[in-house]
Protein backbone atom coordinates (compact mmCIF):
# COMPACT_ATOMS: atom_id res chain seq x y z
CA UNK A 1 0.00 0.00 0.00
CA UNK A 2 1.46 3.32 -0.40
CA UNK A 3 1.45 5.59 1.98
CA UNK A 4 3.83 8.53 1.46
CA UNK A 5 0.99 11.10 0.40
CA UNK A 6 -0.93 10.25 3.68
CA UNK A 7 2.12 9.91 6.02
CA UNK A 8 2.91 14.08 4.54
CA UNK A 9 -0.52 14.89 5.20
CA UNK A 10 -0.61 13.78 8.69
CA UNK A 11 2.67 15.47 9.48
CA UNK A 12 2.09 18.21 7.19
CA UNK A 13 1.22 21.57 9.21
CA UNK A 14 -0.72 23.01 6.30
CA UNK A 15 -4.51 23.39 5.91
CA UNK A 16 -5.72 20.05 3.61
CA UNK A 17 -8.35 20.48 1.40
CA UNK A 18 -12.61 18.69 1.52
CA UNK A 19 -10.87 16.34 -1.13
CA UNK A 20 -7.34 15.27 0.91
CA UNK A 21 -9.23 14.93 4.15
CA UNK A 22 -11.91 12.78 2.82
CA UNK A 23 -9.05 10.45 1.11
CA UNK A 24 -6.74 10.49 4.32
CA UNK A 25 -10.08 9.86 6.48
CA UNK A 26 -10.81 6.69 4.56
CA UNK A 27 -7.22 5.77 4.25
CA UNK A 28 -6.87 6.03 8.35
CA UNK A 29 -9.56 3.56 8.64
CA UNK A 30 -8.05 0.91 6.14
CA UNK A 31 -4.31 1.70 7.45
CA UNK A 32 -3.35 0.90 10.96
CA UNK A 33 0.08 2.10 10.53
CA UNK A 34 -0.85 4.96 9.33
CA UNK A 35 -3.75 5.61 12.09
CA UNK A 36 -0.99 4.80 14.88
CA UNK A 37 1.22 7.51 13.05
CA UNK A 38 -1.25 10.24 12.96
CA UNK A 39 -2.22 9.19 16.52
CA UNK A 40 1.12 9.47 17.74
CA UNK A 41 1.71 12.75 16.23
CA UNK A 42 -1.60 13.82 17.84
CA UNK A 43 0.35 12.87 21.13
CA UNK A 44 3.84 14.46 20.72
CA UNK A 45 2.02 17.60 19.81
CA UNK A 46 -0.22 17.72 22.48
CA UNK A 47 2.73 17.46 24.40
CA UNK A 48 4.76 20.39 23.00
CA UNK A 49 1.88 22.23 24.27
CA UNK A 50 1.66 21.50 27.51
CA UNK A 51 5.78 21.53 27.67
CA UNK A 52 6.77 25.23 28.55
CA UNK A 53 9.90 26.94 27.93
CA UNK A 54 12.59 26.66 30.74
CA UNK A 55 14.37 30.26 31.59
CA UNK A 56 18.57 30.27 30.78
CA UNK A 57 20.37 30.02 33.91
CA UNK A 58 21.43 33.69 35.09
CA UNK A 59 24.22 35.30 33.17
CA UNK A 60 23.84 32.99 30.41
CA UNK A 61 23.61 36.04 28.09
CA UNK A 62 26.92 37.34 29.41
CA UNK A 63 28.90 33.82 29.50
CA UNK A 64 27.78 33.30 25.83
CA UNK A 65 28.26 36.77 24.75
CA UNK A 66 32.04 36.38 26.38
CA UNK A 67 32.93 32.68 24.51
CA UNK A 68 31.57 34.42 21.20
CA UNK A 69 33.65 37.31 21.60
CA UNK A 70 36.77 34.65 22.09
CA UNK A 71 35.66 32.20 19.17
CA UNK A 72 35.58 35.34 17.05
CA UNK A 73 39.29 36.30 18.44
CA UNK A 74 39.87 32.78 18.07
CA UNK A 75 38.76 32.97 14.83
CA UNK A 76 40.87 36.02 13.54
CA UNK A 77 43.55 34.80 15.07
CA UNK A 78 43.96 31.26 13.03
CA UNK A 79 42.97 33.27 9.81
CA UNK A 80 46.42 35.43 10.42
CA UNK A 81 48.26 32.21 10.87
CA UNK A 82 47.26 30.66 7.84
CA UNK A 83 47.58 33.88 6.10
CA UNK A 84 51.52 33.90 7.41
CA UNK A 85 51.78 30.56 6.98
CA UNK A 86 50.83 30.77 3.01
CA UNK A 87 52.58 33.81 2.43
CA UNK A 88 55.96 31.93 4.04
CA UNK A 89 54.98 28.70 1.95
CA UNK A 90 55.19 31.63 -1.28
CA UNK A 91 58.10 33.22 -0.14
CA UNK A 92 59.70 29.45 0.05
CA UNK A 93 58.87 28.33 -2.83
CA UNK A 94 59.75 31.44 -4.91
CA UNK A 95 63.23 31.11 -3.42
CA UNK A 96 64.01 27.76 -3.74
CA UNK A 97 63.23 28.46 -7.42
CA UNK A 98 64.98 31.54 -7.60
CA UNK A 99 67.97 28.79 -6.25
CA UNK A 100 67.18 25.93 -8.92
CA UNK A 101 67.14 28.50 -11.82
CA UNK A 102 70.48 29.70 -10.75
CA UNK A 103 71.91 26.64 -10.42
CA UNK A 104 70.93 25.78 -13.83
CA UNK A 105 71.49 29.14 -15.45
CA UNK A 106 74.71 29.59 -13.87
CA UNK A 107 75.87 32.75 -13.07
CA UNK A 108 73.30 35.63 -12.32
CA UNK A 109 74.18 37.54 -15.73
CA UNK A 110 72.95 34.17 -17.46
CA UNK A 111 70.19 34.04 -15.34
CA UNK A 112 69.33 37.98 -16.03
CA UNK A 113 70.03 37.50 -19.61
CA UNK A 114 67.63 34.63 -19.90
CA UNK A 115 64.84 36.33 -18.04
CA UNK A 116 64.90 39.17 -20.65
CA UNK A 117 64.94 37.14 -23.79
CA UNK A 118 62.45 35.04 -22.10
CA UNK A 119 60.02 38.68 -21.18
CA UNK A 120 60.32 39.86 -24.35
CA UNK A 121 59.38 36.44 -26.16
CA UNK A 122 55.97 36.76 -24.20
CA UNK A 123 55.40 40.60 -25.35
CA UNK A 124 55.92 39.61 -28.81
CA UNK A 125 54.24 36.82 -29.07
CA UNK A 126 51.09 38.89 -26.63
CA UNK A 127 51.86 41.77 -29.44
CA UNK A 128 51.24 39.16 -32.02
CA UNK A 129 48.05 37.59 -30.58
CA UNK A 130 46.63 41.62 -29.76
CA UNK A 131 47.24 42.13 -33.57
CA UNK A 132 45.46 39.39 -34.20
CA UNK A 133 42.69 40.46 -32.29
CA UNK A 134 42.38 43.61 -33.35
CA UNK A 135 42.45 42.93 -37.16
CA UNK A 136 39.39 40.87 -36.36
CA UNK A 137 37.80 44.44 -35.44
CA UNK A 138 38.37 46.12 -38.18
CA UNK A 139 35.20 45.03 -40.08
CA UNK A 140 33.19 45.46 -36.89
CA UNK A 141 30.69 48.57 -37.19
CA UNK A 142 31.47 51.83 -34.89
CA UNK A 143 28.31 51.64 -33.29
CA UNK A 144 28.94 47.96 -32.08
CA UNK A 145 32.37 49.43 -30.79
CA UNK A 146 31.06 51.93 -29.14
CA UNK A 147 27.67 49.81 -27.75
CA UNK A 148 30.74 47.78 -26.09
CA UNK A 149 32.85 50.26 -24.54
CA UNK A 150 29.49 51.99 -23.35
CA UNK A 151 28.53 48.58 -21.91
CA UNK A 152 31.70 48.09 -20.08
CA UNK A 153 31.73 51.63 -18.72
CA UNK A 154 28.28 51.36 -17.38
CA UNK A 155 29.14 47.50 -15.75
CA UNK A 156 32.50 48.47 -14.21
CA UNK A 157 30.82 52.24 -13.21
CA UNK A 158 28.27 49.91 -11.34
CA UNK A 159 30.48 47.78 -10.06
CA UNK A 160 32.51 50.73 -8.66
CA UNK A 161 28.92 52.29 -6.90
CA UNK A 162 28.38 49.10 -5.62
CA UNK A 163 32.28 49.31 -3.95
CA UNK A 164 31.45 53.10 -2.72
CA UNK A 165 28.03 51.58 -1.31
CA UNK A 166 29.61 48.53 0.70
CA UNK A 167 32.25 50.55 2.07
CA UNK A 168 29.20 53.16 3.10
CA UNK A 169 27.57 50.65 5.00
CA UNK A 170 30.50 49.17 6.43
CA UNK A 171 31.44 52.04 7.72
CA UNK A 172 28.29 52.84 9.39
CA UNK A 173 28.46 49.30 10.83
CA UNK A 174 25.56 48.01 8.81
CA UNK A 175 27.76 44.84 8.11
CA UNK A 176 29.98 42.73 10.54
CA UNK A 177 33.70 41.96 9.50
CA UNK A 178 32.45 38.37 9.73
CA UNK A 179 29.80 39.50 7.01
CA UNK A 180 32.26 39.79 4.89
CA UNK A 181 34.36 37.06 5.63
Amino acid sequence: MIHEPYENWILSETELTIEEKAALHNHLQECSQCWKLGNNWRNIRSQFSIVSMSAPADGFSQRWKASADARRELKMRNQLIRLFLLMGGMAFVSILTLAIQFVIVGSPIDWVMRSTESTLRLFMGTAKYIEAFASAFRFVPPTVAFATWGLLAAGFSILALLWVYMMWRTSKGEISNEELL
